[in-house]
């Protein structure tokens, strides 16, 4: 094959992609042609014979000078989103990719429904809160390892799609944020500032993986920059975000850090992020000679006063990249391999660098 026709396929294949995530998000037209080469950065002509090719695919109708996106045909399937709750989703970060998947899966013709797992559920695991085994599950947490256990038995009758990362080994299908390059995005934040001793705030309560790759990203970011963490500046918490000692613990820690003449702090998530500020702050100001970045959502970063500055869970990309990936499977009837899909995460500007 060609090196023009390797090109040209590439560029189908990601305009075909945009158009996706455009269908997912209930969009009906197709951007001009001068935003589509700005968008993928190839000339006029090699984006009109990508818009040809799609057109002859049937994915768009082109009217008026103008290019429809395809409607949309009913999928049939049911769809469940577990997630361990009572009544409302615990995990907020679970809650917001519910919040956005539901709407944009029912614009796309998905009949999704919502089964929540507490903790005294283990006796009536499935179909306790189902009646009948669904087409596909999303599958965010369970409160338990006997009932994520229990869930992942149905793998081979019905496909699960997780969202956390640390179900790539477990699940057929994983859409994710990605943590790693949250990590990087964090010290890149910091470096970007002109902050040349920085410190982390991360988990040792556990392997969990998402925690993990976002101080392996961090870390890393700062090596090619020529920084390094030193072993006091990389904080590990021993105890749960649930336990009474939990605030404690952090506010010893960010005082250890800024007695150690660091400059800037990435912390692993938004847990107690209030604690972090208050602990800094009545040391060192901030953001003038400290500069603080946590992993979070928008709104709980809004929800701080002042604002805090964070690498967010880009939940509406998540939720677009979810939908796209349901619509194969289920137009497939689950003929397709295993896909992992990693989304890049958003930086939320705000006060505190």
């Amino acid at each position: 094959m060609g090196r023009s026709l390797q090109t040209c396929n590439a560029i189908i294949d990601k305009l075909e992609d945009f158009v996706f995530t455009l269908q997912a998000e209930g969009k009906m037209f197709l951007p001009s042609e001068r935003e589509l080469c700005k968008k993928l950065g190839n000339s006029r002509e090699t984006v009109r014979r990508a818009l040809q090719a799609l057109e002859d695919k049937k994915i768009l109708v082109k009217k008026d000078s103008k290019r429809f996106i395809q409607q949309l045909e009913y999928l049939h399937g049911t769809v469940v989103f577990v997630a361990a709750g009572w009544g409302s989703i615990c995990n907020s970060a679970w809650a917001r990719l519910w919040g956005a998947f539901e709407p944009l899966a029912k614009a796309n013709g998905i009949d999704a429904s919502l089964a929540l797992y507490n903790w005294n559920d283990a006796d009536e695991i499935w179909p306790g809160k189902l009646q009948n085994t669904p087409d596909l599950i999303v599958f965010t947490e369970a409160p338990t390892q006997i009932i994520a256990a229990k869930i992942f038995e149905f793998q081979n009758t019905c496909p699960i799609v997780a969202v956390d990362e640390k179900y790539v080994d477990l699940a057929n299908h994983v859409v994710t944020v990605d943590n790693y390059v949250a990590g990087r995005m964090a010290a890149q934040l910091l470096i970007k500032s002109g902050r040349i001793k920085p410190a982390f705030i991360g988990a040792g309560t556990g392997a969990y993986t998402p925690f993990l790759e976002r101080a392996r990203g961090f870390n890393d970011a700062l090596k090619e920059a020529g920084v390094d963490l030193t072993p006091r500046s990389c904080k590990m918490m021993t105890v749960s975000s649930l336990s009474p000692d939990y605030n404690i613990q952090l506010s010893e820690y960010c005082e250890d850090i800024v007695e150690q003449g660091c400059d800037s702090l990435f912390v692993y998530s938004d847990e107690a992020i209030g604690t972090v500020y208050k602990s800094i702050n009545n040391i060192i100001p901030i953001p003038e000679k400290f500069s603080l970045v946590t992993f979070n959502g928008t709104t709980q970063c809004r929800m701080h006063s002042p604002v805090v500055t964070a690498i967010n869970h880009g939940t509406h990309k998540v939720a677009v990249e979810l939908v796209k990936l349901i619509k194969k499977i289920l137009k497939s009837k689950n003929n397709i391999p295993q896909t992992i899909v990693k989304v890049k995460p958003e930086v939320y500007h705000a006060e505190t660098v």
